[in-house]
């Protein structure tokens, strides 16, 4: 099984890697840049998410026309069932997700929590 790590600051969730030392080397360079502590984490699970807030990774927005910077998304679990309701702060439109397509997007590091 493929381990993933997270990059946090302060403890929110900024980014997410495949490689521990290159999680660990944006973290030093971030602590860096910002002079505020950042951490490195293995991400041990993603399933166990009822109801959190992400943004998009600018590997995602990059792929679009739409301006999703300042776009904060919703996602709520229904109930026990394996769909979670997403919304956003700027539009109108929920969409609906199965929890395995949840799971890899935070997993890939597509949808970064905060």
């Amino acid at each position: 099984m493929d381990k993933k790590y997270g990059l946090y600051c302060l403890g929110s969730l900024v980014n997410t890697y495949d490689d521990a030392i290159e999680a660990h080397n944006d973290a030093v360079f971030a602590q860096e840049e910002s002079g505020v502590p950042h951490e490195v984490k293995e991400i041990k699970e993603t399933t166990n998410l009822n109801h959190f807030k992400f943004k998009l990774s600018e590997k995602i927005q990059s792929k679009s026309d739409a301006d999703f910077s300042r776009v904060v998304f919703e996602a709520k679990r229904r109930g026990n069932a394996d769909l979670y309701d997403v919304t956003n702060n700027m539009y109108d439109e929920a969409f609906i997700y199965t929890k395995s397509n949840v799971d890899e997007y935070i997993k890939n590091g597509d949808w970064i929590l905060i």
